[in-house]
């Protein structure tokens, strides 16, 4: 992710920053953070549209599962209206056609955890490197302003 390796660039720079005698203190270059900062706040709208692009493939996912799970109910409908001739045939039918649903059934649920889960990592991951992002943006804000309380 783009935002993790620019934060990856600020913790550089402070790593490698000077730091005042007896303090904790460090000068850094005020343009080259800026800079960054205004980067990652460039960045930061990409990587939403990347979350909102995922939830949109989740949604796209758990359709083509109902669609492929009607898809199969109808056709087992179908297949039961083929052999409704005799007695015998109605009852093997039923049976296949429960059957069928049944296997529809699960595969459909199981294509949509499948699809729930992966989008709700991907969700996760995305919140989790958008929290880490603000909070190591927080941090260096507060220690700009820190710097510039002490240049004035």
């Amino acid at each position: 992710m783009e935002i993790n390796r620019l934060l990856d660039e600020i913790e550089e720079i402070i790593e490698e920053a000077g730091s005042s005698p007896f303090s904790k203190k460090i000068k850094v270059d005020k343009e080259e953070l800026m800079d960054i900062i205004t980067d990652i706040r460039y960045k930061l709208p990409e990587e939403l549209k990347e979350a909102e692009q995922i939830s949109q493939q989740k949604e796209r996912i758990l359709q083509e599962a109902k669609e492929r799970a009607d898809g199969i109910m109808s056709e087992a409908k179908s297949h039961i209206e083929g052999m409704i001739d005799e007695s015998m045939i109605v009852n093997r039918a039923d049976e296949k056609a429960k059957k069928i649903i049944e296997t529809a059934n699960l595969s459909a649920k199981e294509i949509r955890a499948g699809a729930n889960i992966y989008a709700k990592d991907l969700l996760t991951e995305v919140e989790e490197s958008i929290k880490q992002a603000k909070a190591d943006m927080e941090e260096i804000i507060a220690e700009i302003r820190e710097n510039k309380k002490e240049l004035k």
